[in-house]
């Protein structure tokens, strides 16, 4: 027993396992960036003045997203090395992706004061540039980076994205639905503006005509959708139809997507839509009158990493007869190159919007966009929807955008 105690006692006298800069060096190859992290902390608690150690922290604590305590470290190691202008440009990159752009230009400023033909520092500074849609700006800094020894293939291809932004989009579409009731052919169509304001803020106006029913609604929508910041995303859509026959008279839209997961994406939206009653045609049992309809639509993104995503949403509404119905939504969007966007998509619930009857219904869709170059784009949606005891309806539509 006392061998015991004097070997635990022993132990507990002795230190712990010392830190090392090489085990983090490879920890940080392997990208186990928080154990590497670690690593280079306890090398800098044993010795504050290992200006190694607190350079490969900086630069771990940056891909980890702690800007703060990077920049900290950073200028940790300015203060052992006033003359490290490495350390500056780290700062600098810091400063451009927490998006602090002004100071990022500024401190890279200094450091070219110095070192005018420092290609990193220049390369950097394009980035910078461009992100504040500056693009000849970042031109010519990239062509100095070039001339000033920098990576001639990464630098070409830098030069070849600065080019001044399109910020107009038009798009138009057109749809074409047959039904095996009575209904038989109806059509729809769009045409559809809009404006990049700057690169986290767009707006769009958009004219929509559907003929159904046996008679033609014209609607109008304005909207807009705000990256308010790299993790979030706000979006909103007001829409009115004069002398409404079967559409809502006026509705209004606005929904949310949480963008800071990397694999899971939370989405919610909600709408709200006033019917002034209906001239349409109405079938037996269709619900009419006026009043409010009201849906919101929780949902998820799931993020596969290389191969596209999936959309999962619940719909739940509040009608005007009131009920509540409800309808399962599932979206893949697939990753099939620069060129095309596929995707499939499954609808199924209940309905009760005027002016049809309410009934279950599944729709299956497949749609497409092909970007033909950097101004055309192409897109096309086949779907079929099944409405036992109603009708069953096969759709295209089809739809090109301008960029300019």
């Amino acid at each position: 027993m006392r061998r015991l105690v004097f070997l635990f006692m022993l132990a507990a006298a002795m230190p712990l396992q010392a830190a090392d800069f090489q085990q983090g060096l490879r920890l940080k190859a392997d990208n186990k960036l928080e154990a590497a992290a670690t690593e280079f902390e306890g090398v800098l608690r044993q010795t504050p003045g290992d200006a190694k150690a607190l350079e490969q922290l900086a630069i771990v604590q940056g891909w980890l997203g702690r800007y703060p305590n990077s920049i900290a470290s950073w200028q940790g190691l300015l203060a052992l090395e006033p003359r490290r202008d490495d350390a500056r440009i780290g700062i600098a990159r810091i400063q451009y992706w927490s998006k602090q752009w002004p100071a990022a230009i500024n401190t890279l400023d200094d450091v070219l004061t110095r070192q005018p033909r420092s290609a990193e520092a220049l390369t950097l500074k394009g980035d910078i540039l461009l992100a504040q849609q500056m693009p000849e700006a970042a031109r010519n800094a990239y062509q100095s980076a070039l001339e000033s020894g920098g990576d001639s293939s990464e630098l070409q291809k830098k030069i070849s994205r600065a080019v001044v932004p399109k910020r107009w989009r038009f798009d138009i579409g057109l749809g074409f639905d047959r039904y095996d009731n009575p209904r038989g052919r109806e059509s729809s169509g769009f045409t559809q503006l809009g404006y990049a304001v700057s690169s986290t803020l767009n707006v769009y106006g958009r004219q929509e005509l559907a003929r159904q029913f046996g008679t033609n609604d014209s609607s109008l929508f304005a909207g807009a959708y705000w990256l308010v910041a790299p993790e979030l995303l706000l979006f909103g859509e007001t829409g009115y139809t004069p002398d409404a026959n079967f559409r809502p008279e006026s509705q209004f839209t606005a929904g949310m997507e949480l963008l800071a997961g990397s694999y899971v994406q939370p989405l919610l939206t909600y709408r709200h839509a006033n019917y002034a009653g209906t001239s349409a045609a109405i079938l037996p049992g269709a619900v009419s009158g006026s009043g409010s309809v009201k849906t919101i639509t929780p949902g998820v993104r799931l993020i596969f990493p290389g191969s596209g995503n999936l959309e999962l949403r619940y719909a739940i509404t509040a009608n005007l007869d009131g009920s509540t119905t409800k309808v399962s939504q599932a979206r893949l969007n697939l990753d099939a190159g620069d060129r095309w966007t596929p995707y499939l998509a499954y609808f199924s619930g209940n309905e009760a919007l005027p002016p049809q009857a309410p009934a279950a219904f599944k729709v299956y869709v497949l749609g497409s966009t092909y970007l033909l170059n950097d101004s055309w784009s192409l897109r096309a949606d086949l779907s079929y929807e099944d409405r036992p005891s109603f009708y069953t309806r096969k759709s295209l539509a089809v739809g090109l955008s301008y960029r300019f």
